[in-house]
Formats: C-alpha cells, sequence, structure tokens
C-alpha cells in the first residue's frame, strides 16, 4: 500500500519499502477519470455559456497606425474571421464604439463616421468638411486599438 499521495489528486505514491497493492492503482484510476470527466463537463458548459442562439461568441483584439487620410475614398477597414456585432476602437483621447446596424458613430469631438458592415467585417470614414484624419481615428502615426466581438457564421 502506497505511503504517500500526490498533492492535488490524492493519487497513490509508492516508496520503496511499500508494498504495490491493484486496489491503489484502480482507486486512482477512478480518480482521474472523474477529473477528466469533470474538465470535459467545464469545457461544454464554457461553450454553452459563450454561445448564443447555438452561435459561439467570437472576439478579436489588435491594433492599427492611422495612415493620416480621412473621408469617403479612405475609409479605415477592420475584417475579422467572423460576423462583428460590436467593434471598439481607442487611442489616447479618440475613441468610437460601433454596433451592427448603425450607420453613423461618434468619435472625438462629436464627429460623426460613417459606418459600414460586411460580413467579416466594419468600414468608416469622417462625414464632414475637410480633411480630419483624427476625427476618422486615422491619424498619421498614431497606434489605434481595437476589440471586436460577433459570432460565428
Amino acid at each position: 500500500m502506497a505511503s504517500n499521495h500526490t498533492q492535488h489528486y490524492a493519487l497513490n505514491r509508492w516508496d520503496l519499502e511499500d508494498q504495490i497493492v491493484m486496489d491503489d492503482f484502480n482507486e486512482d484510476n477512478e480518480k482521474i477519470d472523474a477529473a477528466l470527466k469533470a474538465n470535459a463537463d467545464a469545457v461544454i458548459n464554457l461553450r454553452a455559456d459563450l454561445s448564443r442562439n447555438g452561435k459561439l461568441t467570437r472576439f478579436a483584439y489588435g491594433s492599427y497606425v492611422g495612415a493620416g487620410d480621412s473621408g469617403p475614398n479612405a475609409p479605415n477597414v477592420l475584417t475579422f474571421a467572423f460576423y462583428p456585432a460590436l467593434v471598439l476602437v481607442s487611442a489616447d483621447n479618440s475613441h468610437c464604439c460601433m454596433i451592427r446596424g448603425m450607420t453613423t458613430a461618434e468619435t472625438i469631438q462629436a464627429a460623426t463616421v460613417n459606418v459600414s458592415w460586411t460580413d467579416n467585417g466594419v468600414s468608416w470614414y469622417y462625414l464632414g468638411n475637410g480633411s480630419r484624419p483624427n476625427y476618422q481615428l486615422n491619424s498619421e502615426g498614431v497606434t489605434y486599438h481595437y476589440v471586436a466581438f460577433g459570432e460565428a457564421r
């Protein structure tokens, strides 16, 4: 019979002078089987918690560096490996929240951008007069960060 046990699952650990008993192995196998089943169930439950209408929620995050352009001929474009429903973009004092279905959104100083959605992306550009890359979250050399949430299709 084992005189020691592992820290987390109390599996048997034998010293040289311990007698090896088959019941110890069977007991360990039952503990291992139960732990594997509990982990598999936890993964299934997590997937269920993250899903909506049977579709797994996806997210992506990243960054881009502004090119210094603005307007309908120079839109910002982000693409994803899923159907985006919410995209947030930010850099210092510039922020924009775009929710699928919106055709416009506000950035800094209440500037309005036109928003367009595709099955795997979003694009936007500044609607006002003149070149305003900062209003479009596209100032040259500025790093913008984004996070997007959506669902698998």
